[in-house]
């Protein structure tokens, strides 16, 4: 299992809010659990990348293959990095127009390839975790599903389970307000 030290928690919880802050028509993204979400994934065999191939990658292109754990370690250390560069100070510390603008440089590709192949991840997971269903550590109370008024994966097919029954044949599904649905 892969975990997060204390410092790139603390630059991951800055990142997903720059990516998504607070002031917008919800939560901003560390308020709807997007940190924890990020943190869970990096810990499954997903974080750590179990399942890739093994070979040889020239150096140039090594940051396409990472697992994502890794990606994360590099690209949080990078925002540091870039960081305390230009401002002498690390990411989380800095004013959100500053984190605006290293952002941007990174996402525009002027900070190299491995940096904007980070801030893809980054931004794909922080999607994920904003508007994923909550039982996986994000979205927190369903807050973004609020947002965009989808009522909620209420249904359960655990019952169904070993059973030779059509999935969509007359299951009722419960909504977030316990609605309930043929």
């Amino acid at each position: 299992m892969t975990s997060l030290a204390p410092e790139e928690i603390e630059t991951l919880h800055a990142l997903v809010d720059t990516l998504i802050p607070t002031g917008g028509p919800g939560p901003s993204a560390s308020q709807a659990g997007v940190v924890i979400f990020i943190a869970r994934q990096l810990a499954t065999d997903y974080g750590t990348g179990r399942d890739r191939f093994d070979f040889d990658v020239p150096p140039e292109l090594a940051h396409l293959y990472w697992s994502p754990a890794e990606a994360y370690r590099f690209g949080l250390a990078g925002l540091d990095r870039l960081a305390r560069d230009q401002h002498g100070t690390p990411f989380a510390a800095l004013t959100e127009p500053d984190r605006d603008a290293i952002v941007v440089r990174i996402d525009s590709g002027q900070a190299g390839p491995a940096m904007a192949a980070f801030f893809e991840l980054a931004l794909q997971n922080t999607r994920e975790g904003y508007f994923a269903d909550p039982l996986h550590g994000g979205n927190r109370n369903a807050a973004s599903w609020q947002v965009i008024g989808f009522p909620g994966c209420g249904h359960d097919y655990r019952g169904l389970v070993g059973r030779d029954a059509p999935v969509a044949d007359g299951l009722p599904i419960r909504t977030m307000t316990g609605e309930v649905t043929a």
